[in-house]
């Protein structure tokens, strides 16, 4: 069962949420009907729904009661989540700009703007608990341009939001790891 973590754990979920990837990929590329945004919300309920019901050694507040015991369990729930996260990003990048007056694409917005925020945490605490050279060799400049990306799109929007703090977070940290 997948509560009961092997090496091929992870590559069991990656396949899950290729197909939701599949999924994705196939609206945004389709050319010969429109694409509709609640298509984009029942995709987002698909990978919410996938992120519900992520083994406990693998979820957004995991189980780290086997990380030492097997010490591929925190790298691999590392690579899950943050890609779990670009994807859903990815997804709603499209529509965090549009219609700002409204709340047509808040959702939108929101996803964008929990996801950068959740993406930083489990980077951080994925960098606090490795080496440098696994941390190097794990990081992710396009993936964490993304997050801090959504994170300035935050403080343009919203310079003195309630995430404010978080947002500048990212970026300080991405520019100071990245200069």
């Amino acid at each position: 069962p997948l509560s009961t973590p092997t090496r091929m754990t992870c590559i069991i979920l990656r396949h899950q949420l290729a197909s939701i990837i599949g999924r994705i990929v196939h609206h945004f590329q389709k050319v010969r009907s429109p694409s509709h945004y609640s298509e984009v919300c029942v995709l987002d309920d698909e990978i919410l729904r996938y992120v519900t019901n992520l083994p406990p050694h693998y979820s957004l507040n995991p189980d780290t009661s086997l990380d030492e015991e097997k010490p591929y369990i925190p790298v691999h729930r590392f690579l899950l989540i943050t890609e779990i996260l670009f994807v859903r990003t990815s997804l709603h990048r499209p529509y965090i700009l549009r219609r700002l007056s409204s709340d047509r694409y808040a959702r939108s917005r929101a996803a964008c703007f929990e996801s950068a925020i959740k993406d930083f945490q489990v980077r951080q605490a994925f960098r606090d608990t490795v080496t440098e050279e696994v941390r190097i060799s794990l990081g992710n400049a396009y993936r964490e341009f993304q997050t801090a990306m959504i994170s300035g799109i935050y403080l343009v929007i919203y310079p003195n939001g309630e995430d404010a703090d978080a947002m500048h977070a990212i970026l300080d940290t991405f520019v100071a790891d990245h200069d």
